[in-house]
C-alpha cells in the first residue's frame, strides 16, 4: 500500500514537472484580427475603416498575447530585446495586430523608475502644465517592442504570393480558374449562387468578384455587429454551402497545384526552419513572430497537408473528419515549438500547432517531429530549392495546372478572393464550433 502511494505521488510530481516544462523557443506565423471589408461594394457604411483592423481585431490579438504569456511564462517573463524578433507585412491591420498581441504578451511587465530617480529629468524640453508623479515609464507598465517591416512589393517572405512580388501568381490563378474542374464545381452550386443573388441583388456580377465582396462583407459585418447582408444566416443550408464554396475556391485557385504550394510556401518554411535551427544552435533570439495574412498561411497549410481543397471536398461531400481543414480565420496561427535535447541534437523535437490543435506532420507515434525528420519534411516541400529558384520562377512564367475531378468553379476571381474565404468560416466557428456537417445536410447545391 505504501509503495502504491509513493508511486502515485511520484507520478503526480512527474506529470506536474512535465506540464510546467517549456520549449526552448517558438516560431509563429499568425493572421491579423478582425477587420473591415476590403471593399464597400456590398456595404458602404464602413467609411474610413475599409480593410482596417477593428476594435474586435485588436481584442483578438491582445487575448492571443495574454494566452501565450500564460502558456510560456518563462519565455515571456520579461521583455528582453535580445530574445524576441517580430516582423509584420507592411499593412496597417497586420502591424496593429502585432502591437495588440505584444501588449498582451508583456501586459504589466514594462519598466518603472526607481524611487530615488528624479522624475523631473523625464520631462521633455518644452513646458508642461502638469506634474509627473507616476513612476511607471509608460501607463499601465506598457512595454514597447520594435516591429520590423519591408515594403509590400519587396516582401518575398510574407507576401510572396502576391502579383507585385511574384508576377506569375496571377497566371497560375487564372489557369486554375479556366480548368474544367473549376467549371464543374461551379455548376454544382448554381442554385446556391442564384439564392445569393436573390438575397443580395445589388452585388456585382459574378465575373467581377461579387461573391468575394459578399463573403467579405458578411464576415466583417458579423464581427462588427452590423446587419448581415441579405440576412444570410451562415448556419443555414445556404450559408454552409456558401462557406464551402468560397473556402474551396480559395484553396483551389491559389494553392491547387504542386507548383503553387511549393512556390508560395517555400520562403516562409525555409525561414522558419532557419529560425528553429538558429535557436537549436544557441541563438538568444528564441522567440520569432510573424504577423501576416490568410493568403500567407493558405499555401503553407496546403503544402504541409493541414488544409487544402482536397480535404475540404472530403469533409463536405464525403463526411470527412479533417478538423483542421478550413480557411484561416481571423487571428489563426501556425506555431512551431522547439524542444531541444541538450545531449543529442538530433533527438530534439519540433511540435506543430495550428489554432492550438497539434499537427502530426511527420506521422510519428507521439505526434512530434525529430529534428532530422522535420528538416526532411521541409526539404520535401521545397525540393531543396531556394530563393534563386523562387525569383526565377516568378519571372520566367513556369506553368503548371493540375486538374482535380472534384473541383471547379467558373469565375476568375482575383487572388484576393482567397482573403474572403476565411470570412464566412469565422462566422461559422464563432457561432457554433461544431462540425459543419450535420445529419440534415443541405443537399440542393
Amino acid at each position: 500500500m505504501q509503495f502504491r502511494k509513493s508511486f502515485f505521488l511520484l507520478l503526480a510530481l512527474t506529470t506536474f514537472a512535465l506540464a510546467s516544462q517549456e520549449p526552448t523557443g517558438i516560431v509563429m506565423l499568425f493572421r491579423h484580427g478582425a477587420r473591415g471589408p476590403t471593399s464597400d461594394a456590398v456595404d458602404n457604411t464602413w467609411e474610413n475603416m475599409i480593410g482596417e483592423l477593428t476594435p474586435v481585431g485588436m481584442r483578438q490579438e491582445f487575448l492571443r498575447g495574454v494566452y501565450l504569456s500564460k502558456l510560456y511564462p518563462n519565455l515571456f517573463s520579461k521583455y528582453d530585446p535580445n530574445t524576441i524578433y517580430i516582423r509584420s507585412s507592411d499593412v496597417n491591420r497586420t502591424i496593429m495586430s502585432a502591437y495588440s498581441m505584444l501588449d498582451g504578451l508583456f501586459l504589466g511587465k514594462g519598466p518603472s523608475f526607481a524611487e530615488a530617480y528624479p522624475l523631473d529629468r523625464t520631462i521633455p524640453l518644452y513646458p508642461l502644465n502638469f506634474s509627473v508623479t507616476d513612476r511607471d515609464v509608460l501607463p499601465f507598465k506598457y512595454q514597447a517592442v520594435p516591429i520590423h517591416t519591408l515594403e509590400s512589393d519587396k516582401d518575398e517572405l510574407l507576401r510572396g504570393y502576391s502579383a507585385p512580388v511574384c508576377p506569375i501568381s496571377t497566371n497560375l490563378t487564372s489557369n486554375q480558374s479556366q480548368s474544367p474542374a473549376y467549371q464543374e464545381m461551379m455548376n454544382k452550386f448554381n442554385s446556391t449562387i442564384t439564392e445569393l443573388y436573390k438575397a443580395v441583388p445589388n452585388i456585382k456580377p459574378l465575373n467581377t468578384g461579387g461573391l468575394n465582396d459578399l463573403s467579405d462583407a458578411l464576415i466583417a459585418n458579423y464581427f462588427e455587429g452590423k446587419p448581415l447582408p441579405g440576412g444570410i444566416d451562415p448556419n443555414s443550408g445556404l450559408g454552409r454551402n456558401f462557406t464551402f464554396l468560397m473556402s474551396y475556391m480559395a484553396y483551389f485557385l491559389n494553392a491547387g497545384t504542386p507548383l503553387q504550394r511549393r512556390l508560395f510556401s517555400m520562403n516562409p518554411l525555409t525561414q522558419f526552419k532557419a529560425d528553429l535551427e538558429q535557436i537549436l544552435k544557441g541563438s538568444k533570439t528564441n522567440i520569432r513572430l510573424y504577423s501576416a495574412h490568410d493568403s500567407t498561411l493558405l499555401p503553407i497549410l496546403a503544402a504541409m497537408g493541414i488544409a487544402s481543397h482536397e480535404c475540404l471536398y472530403k469533409n463536405f461531400f464525403e463526411n470527412g473528419n479533417a478538423t483542421s481543414c478550413y480557411f484561416p480565420k481571423f487571428a489563426s496561427a501556425l506555431r512551431f515549438e522547439l524542444w531541444k535535447n541538450d545531449t543529442d541534437e538530433n533527438s530534439s523535437e519540433i511540435r506543430v500547432y495550428f489554432d492550438e490543435v497539434a499537427q502530426n506532420i511527420c506521422k510519428s507515434a507521439n505526434g512530434h517531429c525529430k529534428w532530422g525528420a522535420f528538416k526532411d519534411f521541409i526539404q520535401n516541400i521545397t525540393q531543396g530549392k531556394g530563393i534563386d529558384y523562387y525569383r526565377q520562377t516568378c519571372i520566367s512564367g513556369e506553368q503548371e495546372v493540375v486538374t482535380d475531378p472534384h473541383t471547379g468553379l467558373k469565375t476568375a476571381l482575383y487572388v484576393s478572393s482567397g482573403i474572403a474565404v476565411a470570412l464566412l468560416l469565422g462566422i461559422v466557428f464563432a457561432i457554433r464550433r461544431k462540425k459543419i456537417f450535420e445529419s440534415q445536410a443541405y443537399n440542393t447545391f
